[in-house]
């Protein structure tokens, strides 16, 4: 003969149920904690991957670099020296100067008046001359005559623009000068949000993004 549930019965099948269910919630919401945790700390490597080789990348044609206080200036080189001539690319500026037995100078390869035309063009500016690095001084150097040029600076490197990296408000800005000493065409952007470090120190660049509780730092050393 079979038998009814009881009230009592129904009622401890519901406690039960009830202390089941809420054990497996449990579990089932730590589960779910640890994998977002694990996906937030995957993201956070990933774009502190992804910002110290964008770094590396602006870092590569610098020279004269510092870093001081969350921020770091260095000089991009000029690396635009190729144009095409009859469908060739040829050097405009190799700014490879070398010394002749007769204790001379000459540049091989140079077209330093199609450099500035092509400088003027890109910065819609009439300046006749370029920025560059002479015995470690920044000098504006005139083009009215490469010959004069060569001869009145033996060695000197031709510079594209002043880079400033700055970490401020959990934020690496960027300014970046054409015109080395004033603000004319100044470009600036973020590079990255989130920062809460950023050092270089002996080539090595750190980088730490912060993200609520997490925060992942990794180093990279720069072949600068």
């Amino acid at each position: 003969m079979k038998h009814a549930f009881t009230l009592f019965e129904f009622v401890i099948t519901l406690v039960l149920f009830a202390l089941i269910s809420t054990f497996l919630s449990k579990a089932f919401i730590e589960l779910h904690h640890l994998s977002f945790k694990s996906l937030q700390t995957i993201d956070t490597i990933i774009k502190a991957n992804f910002t110290l080789l964008q770094i590396e990348k602006l870092l590569k044609p610098c020279i004269n670099i510092h870093f001081q206080a969350n921020t770091l200036h260095c000089l991009l080189k000029d690396e635009n020296f190729l144009e095409l001539e009859n469908s060739n690319p040829t050097l405009i500026n190799s700014t490879l100067v070398l010394e002749q037995q007769n204790g001379t100078f000459y540049s091989p390869k140079s077209d330093f008046l199609a450099q500035i035309k092509n400088k003027k063009a890109l910065f819609a500016t009439k300046q006749d001359t370029i920025y560059a690095l002479v015995d470690g001084n920044i000098t504006q150097i005139p083009f009215q005559d490469s010959q004069k040029l060569l001869h009145t600076f033996n060695h000197f490197i031709p510079l594209l623009a002043r880079l400033d990296l700055k970490l401020e408000n959990s934020q690496i800005l960027y300014e970046l000068r054409p015109q080395i000493d004033n603000d004319t065409f100044k470009q600036t952007g973020i590079l990255a949000q989130n920062v809460s470090i950023l050092e270089l120190t002996s080539n090595k660049l750190k980088i730490c993004l912060q993200t609520e509780n997490n925060q992942q730092c990794l180093e990279k050393r720069l072949t600068l």
